[in-house]
C-alpha cells in the first residue's frame, strides 16, 4: 500500500501566523471541526521569529469554507491551487 497523495485537486492555504503557542493547534482544530482533511502542513519562521507562515493543504472543494472560518477568528489567508 502507497502513502503517497495525490495533490491533484487540493490548493494550500498560506496562513500568516504569530509565533505563540497554540498557533498550530487553532488552526488545525478549526479543520477538525469543519470535517476538513489537512493531509500536508508546513510551517516557517520569520528571520526574526516573532511570526511566521503555516502552509495548510486542504482539498479545494473544502478551501473557501475554511478559508472564510478562519479569517472569522481573526487570521488573513491566501490560496495556492495545487496541479
Amino acid at each position: 500500500m502507497s502513502t503517497f497523495i495525490s495533490l491533484v485537486n487540493f490548493t494550500d492555504c498560506v496562513v500568516p501566523v504569530a509565533n505563540r503557542p497554540g498557533v498550530i493547534a487553532e488552526v488545525t482544530t478549526l479543520a477538525g471541526r469543519l470535517g476538513v482533511n489537512v493531509p500536508h502542513i508546513e510551517s516557517t519562521d520569520t528571520v526574526e521569529g516573532r511570526a511566521g507562515v503555516l502552509l495548510v493543504t486542504v482539498a479545494a472543494a473544502d478551501a473557501d469554507r475554511y478559508e472564510a472560518e478562519l479569517r472569522k477568528i481573526g487570521y488573513h489567508p491566501s490560496r495556492t491551487d495545487l496541479a
